[in-house]
């Protein structure tokens, strides 16, 4: 049974009756309004699942989770709010869910006073892991420089010297701008127009304009959320794509999940990104990929993946550490070593995870529907960015 409350416009859903002393809390976070709103159905429902086969399984220590999802507006402020809520309201001690990286930073500072964990399942942004360190924040996405480093490989092979560059204006985007051109620097090319757009982008035409305009050999994307769907589509009025001889892009501008939006709009597109359901990590994933198409009807995507690992997280980290408060998370969480539907996984001193990352291209499909086909997967020691910051 759920019960739905709405304080002061944040909505909070709790989806459990048992007794307090016989649960372990688990707090979602989900925006639903605005550019990010769209996304929020994928994590609750891999919350959702993951859940409940926790609780078919026996729990964590012994109790059962309960999930408590809490919906804000979008912004880092109504973040904060809810994190907040979470923690000292309804005596959280762990969550996830989305957050952009203005939203993960708001909140950052504050997990310790507020005595909770934030295992960030959505952020890429580099600065999150390499700049100042927060005790009780750790992150389960492969950062936007590994995913840079991930495509450095594809722009070698490429032979390709000039370079085009256009991404979401936030610090995520100026992190991915920066990495690319150190990237592209080291093939020995050059990236010559670089653009940034703010959210909420309705009409790209100058934008494509500009990129259309004696155009490069290559261009990178780094175009967010619901602005992805929208610059795909209007690129292909225009042809865009057809005027490079390389299309790259990280997995925030096109992937599995974002081919039910964008059609056929990205194909040709060579991108690099956190997860693909096809990649032979283990059995863990097998079983995780084999629920999804039994309970949901289809493949989970990778926002789902990184949700479900952060439930393994949780998971680990309790047994490991024989308790389940924020503290005792805290401390298992910054040594742990565990199996998960990646394979197996481990926790850097920066509470960055390591674990793989893969390159793969939209590719048309005889039935009409574009499908993203895997080229490499790398394990996450080879590709990761230097710990630069040691948070234990």
């Amino acid at each position: 049974m759920k019960k739905c409350l709405i304080p002061l416009g944040i909505v909070l859903c709790l989806q459990s009756q048992a007794g307090a002393a016989d649960t372990l809390k688990v707090g979602l976070l989900a925006v639903d309004k605005g550019v990010f709103a769209p996304v929020d159905e994928y994590y609750h429902v891999a919350a959702k699942l993951a859940v409940e086969t926790l609780n078919a399984q026996g729990g964590i220590l012994g109790k059962q989770v309960e999930l408590v999802r809490l919906t804000h507006a979008g912004t880092p402020a109504t973040a904060l709010a809810a994190a907040t809520r979470l923690a000292q309201q309804e005596k959280v001690s762990v969550m996830t869910g989305f957050n952009n990286s203005a939203m993960a930073q708001a909140i950052a500072p504050r997990l310790s006073s507020l005595n909770a964990v934030l295992i960030d399942a959505s952020t890429l942004n580099d600065e999150l892991i390499n700049t100042t360190c927060y005790s009780h924040y750790f992150r389960v996405t492969a950062p936007d420089s590994q995913a840079v480093n991930m495509l450095g490989q594809v722009i070698k092979e490429s032979n390709l010297k000039s370079w085009s560059f256009i991404a979401s204006e936030s610090a995520q985007g100026r992190n991915l701008e920066s990495a690319f051109k150190v990237m592209v620097e080291k093939a020995g090319g050059t990236v010559g127009k670089s653009i940034l757009v703010p959210y909420n982008t309705a009409d790209f035409g100058s934008y494509i304009t500009q990129l259309a305009t004696s155009p490069t050999e290559g261009l990178m994307i780094g175009v967010q959320s619901g602005d992805a769907i929208t610059f795909s589509k209007q690129q292909k009025q225009f042809g865009l794509f057809d005027k490079f001889r390389k299309v790259l892009s990280t997995y925030g501008f096109t992937n599995d999940m974002a081919l039910r939006f964008q059609g056929d709009a990205t194909v040709g597109v060579t991108f690099a990104g956190d997860y693909l359901p096809g990649v032979p990590y283990g059995a863990k994933n097998d079983a995780f990929v084999k629920l999804y198409k039994e309970r949901i009807g289809r493949e989970p995507n990778y926002l789902e993946a990184n949700t479900w690992v952060s439930f393994e997280l949780i998971k680990a980290a309790a047994e490991l550490s024989g308790k389940s408060d924020a503290n005792a998370l805290r401390a298992a969480l910054a040594k742990l070593k565990t199996n998960t539907i990646y394979g197996d996984v481990s926790m850097r001193p920066d509470h960055q995870l390591l674990r793989p990352t893969v390159v793969a291209k939209i590719e048309a499909q005889p039935s009409g529907r574009a499908k993203a086909t895997l080229i490499r997967s790398e394990a996450g020691n080879g590709m990761a960015p230097p710990v630069r910051i040691n948070c234990n």
